[in-house]
């Protein structure tokens, strides 16, 4: 019994002290988690892909993710100007009913000063980061992700805008003789450099070089050095309305990133692959995107993408993607979306082609297209070739899925 008192009154005197809020901590994240149901029983099952897995949501990813998925950012400013950043992520996929293993992995650790090496804004940096990632959120789409492990210096004041220069490596896995079962990993150096104009244009050069031991040199057929090359333009408003914004890029890549313009999208597939003897010698991509703002009740977002490869021993291979995604705001937080993509990939000789239409009602805190935490309720189907692969023609999906995603911006970053 007096166990219990003291108990009560350790409570009762820690909840009556003052709480003190740490602005040199912020925490940020994402995710998303829902349940699902198909027209043969069981829940959805996993959406059809064409052969370039980099557009693994080519026709968008409204209805068509049947998995968890969560990232937990922590950030600490553990001096004035100094940040430390740790974020870890993991997931469920497919995701199951019953309890399963959550598989979590570490995405980022690093530490971030301001003004250290030239005084002013700039940011030095060392360790595991997502580097300046670039992406088409409706598609899950990321065109440019140079993450990995590195060093470098961002937001040095160059002109008419700001220079960022950083050395990358990562290793890729690489099978000996292509025998899957008995690889070993290359290591990949990359120096990506970064230009960015107030008047919105962009550029980004990535250059690489394998980095073979001499034991690897002499098993592999190493293609090493390439480049990787990106221009972009953003304007908010043009097109888009006084909300809106649009964005034009064009990509190019050779050598041993001769896939990247191509292959190169996913969030785990970063500029590190291929550093063998691969099968694209070089590759572009064009990619227009961005969301219009018709009315105060209409939003309309849209993208294009079309890539081309030039094969070594086969014709060229070229994909288009074609997804949009209207939204009308009955009231600051009711919304209707309507989800509709077509994508056609022409490989081998062979044209492969797969379309989707979801329709969902979905429940936000403001009436924007991306205003997040967000719930929907969803239904409808895919088809086309890819479909019919799987056998999931026209196959009717529903479910009910959240997405989040919060941000505290402060600091050294902000």
């Amino acid at each position: 019994m007096k166990l219990k008192h003291l108990a009560v009154m350790t409570m009762a005197a820690s909840m009556s002290l003052p709480v003190v809020a740490d602005d040199t901590f912020t925490f940020n994240g994402y995710g998303r988690a829902g349940l699902s149901f198909s027209q043969d029983g069981g829940e959805q099952p996993a959406r059809p892909e064409l052969g370039n897995t980099s557009l693994n949501h080519a026709t968008g990813r409204l209805g068509a993710e049947n998995d968890t998925f969560l990232e937990l950012d922590f950030n600490k400013e553990v001096a004035e100007d100094w940040k430390v950043q740790i974020m870890l992520a993991g997931g469920m996929d497919p995701q199951l009913n019953d309890e399963q293993d959550f598989e979590t992995k570490l995405r980022q650790f690093n530490v971030q000063a301001k003004g250290v090496m030239l005084g002013g804004e700039e940011i030095f940096w060392a360790g595991k980061r997502y580097y300046q990632r670039h992406d088409i959120h409706w598609l899950d789409f990321y065109y440019l992700n140079n993450s990995g492990y590195g060093v470098g210096v961002e937001y040095i004041p160059l002109g008419d805008g700001l220079l960022s220069a950083a050395l990358l490596n990562e290793d890729a896995v690489v099978a000996i003789d292509g025998d899957v079962t008995n690889t070993t990993d290359v290591q990949y150096n990359k120096i990506d450099l970064r230009y960015a104009m107030n008047i919105g244009l962009e550029f980004a050069a990535v250059i690489g070089a394998s980095d073979p031991t001499d034991e690897q040199d002499q098993l592999l057929d190493i293609e090493g050095n390439g480049y990787f090359l990106t221009a972009a333009y953003s304007a908010n408003g043009f097109f888009g309305g006084e909300n809106g914004y649009n964005k034009l890029v064009a990509q190019y890549s050779d050598g041993s990133m001769g896939h990247m313009a191509y292959s190169n999208g996913t969030v785990t597939n970063k500029i590190n692959e291929n550093v063998t003897d691969g099968d694209i010698d070089s590759a572009y991509r064009l990619i227009y995107f961005g969301v219009a703002d018709v009315n105060p009740n209409i939003e309309v977002g849209y993208s294009i993408v079309y890539a081309n490869a030039d094969r070594k021993d086969a014709d060229d291979s070229s994909i288009i993607s074609l997804v949009t995604r209207p939204a009308y705001h009955w009231n600051e937080t009711n919304t209707t979306l309507l989800e509709l993509g077509y994508a056609d990939e022409d490989r081998d000789g062979k044209s492969t082609n797969l379309y989707k239409a979801i329709v969902a009602q979905e429940w936000s805190p403001e009436s924007s297209l991306m205003s997040r935490p967000s719930i929907r309720v969803y239904g409808g189907a895919f088809g086309g070739d890819a479909a019919e692969d799987v056998d999931i023609d026209n196959e009717f999906r529903a479910g009910v899925q959240f997405e989040a995603w919060w941000y505290a911006p402060r600091g050294i970053t902000q």
